[in-house]
């Protein structure tokens, strides 16, 4: 290996030419996020995602800033986006956008660090990340949130180099903007803040960074009043306990899902760039050569040790909540590769490559395990339905995925809801509660027929409804149960 981190100083080559070069790399990445988009059935946070974004600006706002305000920012531009369509596909595409957006993003921002061999690597590193792939591919903030927080990176070595109140007043609006795609972002912010501190001090000028600090604070302000808010609901309950399993599992996904192979590959080139940067720390002034690497690796491993951390005293652990930090995971490997000796750098590119499109295929191939199936389910119901029949969920926010396909379905015979029931302008139950035993001689008053929709893990509705009504067939579809229950004065008439 060589013994230095890539210069910092981007060369000589020509932005449109870089951009054209990096052409195929985009449309490699466009092609892998658009394949088989619309082949998955929404599952239900993707249903709460559509269902959030459809509602009236009253019941938008009711919603958002009582119990879903943690991506308000990816509701609001998904409700502008919906507009224009409805399909699975047309509403997976605003992640398909941001996904390729973060793969350019990761170029433009190592070719500013580390010059144009580390961009291309690492561009076509976070292309082919399998993991990448599936948040690129699903109706949720994540792959926006990837493409914010690099966007802020390089707004911060604007800020680094020329420390005027204008970058930092834009720096700090930005990451207070990227905080409404995911709450979780204030530590990437974090990240960077203590990055300046360690290796940029020379760039706290107390009068612009007040204007920054300013800017940031007034727009966190929101933010506490809503976890506040939802403090006391328990939103994070269904997170598991941090084990040795589950975080052996996160590196094989978050790598890419290429096996333990791709993970120690991994591991091996990002413990090679940390060496190298150690050993210029020590052989030379660190302010001007271990920074860049240093905002990546604080970027990569901050909100980890973070998230871990707090997972002692509230399980917060959420694999997903991390694909923020996966452009930093493919600029550090890209800076171990190109450490390598010249003539062992094209069989590793070809290692790596060959392991990340193996993880693709796993993906894919498992695409169809991946949530729930909301679509058959639907369709079911849809296909078997009779006037005058009802539906009852077992968990108020299992209704928005449902929903998203009756209405797209043709037809009458679309059942009614009977749970969850709101007003138009207080939607509320479509994102939470679970029905009590103590409504159902109201709500199914003259109900023939009932359909029972359970979503495993939620509760059942059967046992709340059994004195009222017989189920006589039940169908899974990938943890969806959907149960056809008929009144017992029906049964004890027939019986009759």
């Amino acid at each position: 290996m060589t013994n230095s981190v890539p210069s910092s100083h981007p060369d000589k080559k020509s932005w449109s030419a870089d951009a054209l070069l990096l052409l195929p790399v985009l449309a490699i990445a466009a092609g892998l996020r658009l394949y088989m988009l619309g082949a998955r059935s929404l599952w239900i946070d993707e249903g709460v995602s559509v269902g959030i974004a459809r509602l009236p600006w009253n019941a938008f706002h009711t919603v958002v800033s009582r119990r879903e305000g943690n991506m308000a920012l990816y509701y609001l531009m998904l409700r502008a986006w919906v507009r224009f369509g409805g399909s699975e596909v047309w509403i997976r595409g605003l992640s398909v956008l941001a996904g390729v957006a973060a793969v350019g993003g990761v170029y433009f921002l190592g070719r500013r660090m580390f010059g144009g061999n580390v961009a291309f690597v690492a561009a076509g590193i976070l292309a082919l990340n399998a993991y990448h792939i599936r948040y690129s591919q699903e109706a949720r903030s994540y792959a926006l949130l990837s493409f914010a927080v690099t966007v802020t990176t390089f707004l911060l070595l604007r800020c680094a180099e020329k420390p005027s109140w204008r970058n930092w007043m834009l720096f700090a609006f930005v990451s207070g903007v990227t905080l409404y795609l995911h709450f979780f972002a204030i530590i990437v912010t974090a990240a960077h803040g203590l990055a300046i501190l360690l290796w940029r001090r020379r760039a706290l000028r107390i009068g612009p960074l007040a204007i920054g600090a300013a800017v940031y604070a007034l727009m966190l302000i929101p933010v506490v009043a809503n976890v506040l808010n939802n403090f006391q609901r328990d939103q994070l309950g269904w997170v598991p306990p941090l084990s040795v399993t589950y975080l052996h599992a996160f590196a094989l996904v978050f790598t890419g899902l290429g096996g333990w192979a791709l993970s120690v590959l991994t591991l091996v080139f990002l413990v090679a760039a940390i060496a190298a940067t150690g050993r210029n720390w020590i052989r030379a002034e660190p302010d001007d050569k271990t920074f860049s690497l240093g905002v990546i690796m604080l970027w990569l491993f901050f909100p980890m040790a973070i998230i871990i951390t707090l997972s002692i005293w509230k399980h917060l652990f959420v694999p997903r909540y991390l694909v923020m930090s996966l452009p930093a995971l493919s600029l550090a490997v890209a800076c171990g590769v190109v450490l390598l000796r010249p003539k062992w750098q094209p069989l590793a590119l070809i290692v790596v490559a060959v392991l990340l499109v193996r993880g693709d295929r796993v993906y894919y191939a498992g695409m169809f395990k991946i949530g729930e199936d909301w679509r058959s389910a639907a369709q079911f119901v849809l296909k078997n339905a009779q006037s005058g029949d009802a539906i009852a969920f077992s968990n108020g926010i299992a209704h928005p995925a449902f929903d998203y396909y009756m209405q797209r379905a043709a037809g009458d015979s679309k059942p009614r809801v009977i749970f969850p029931v709101h007003s138009d302008d207080f939607p509320f139950l479509d994102f939470e509660g679970m029905p009590d035993s103590r409504m159902f001689p109201h709500i199914t008053e003259g109900v023939p027929r009932l359909w029972a929709v359970d979503w495993i893990p939620g509760t059942s509705v059967r046992p709340l409804i059994e004195k009222y009504f017989a189920c006589t067939q039940t169908s899974d579809f990938s943890h969806v149960n959907v149960s056809l229950c008929i009144s017992r004065s029906i049964v004890s008439s027939a019986r009759h």
